[in-house]
């Protein structure tokens, strides 16, 4: 699977022109501080394709992008998932869906 986030809706466009598909979640970098400053959660386009030739939108698993998001917010941005509000934001946008809709 390949995934990236992106801040603009051309470099959106360049990357569903090739087979990435917009994730229809809303999706942020959590509030991070730097140099002592908060900066407040950037609204983000998330992008997937699963590796391969793929003809259909995929499907992607609730459990399986929880637990790559998770390892995102831990990993990279260094957040608790449990207290951090971008990622409980992120959480309500999916519902009780099974799998992760996709922007059409």
């Amino acid at each position: 699977m390949a995934s990236f986030e992106c801040r603009d809706r051309t470099t959106r466009d360049l990357f569903t022109t090739v087979g990435f598909h917009e994730l229809d979640v809303r999706y942020e970098q959590p509030e991070t501080t730097s140099s002592g400053t908060p900066t407040p959660p950037v609204p983000l386009h998330l992008l997937y394709k699963p590796f391969g030739r793929v003809y259909e939108p995929p499907l992607v698993p609730r459990a399986d992008f929880l637990t790559a998001i998770t390892e995102i917010y831990r990993t990279i941005y260094e957040v608790d998932t449990e207290t951090d509000s971008s990622f409980a934001r992120l959480l309500d946008s999916l519902g009780t869906r099974e799998t992760i809709p996709i922007t059409e």
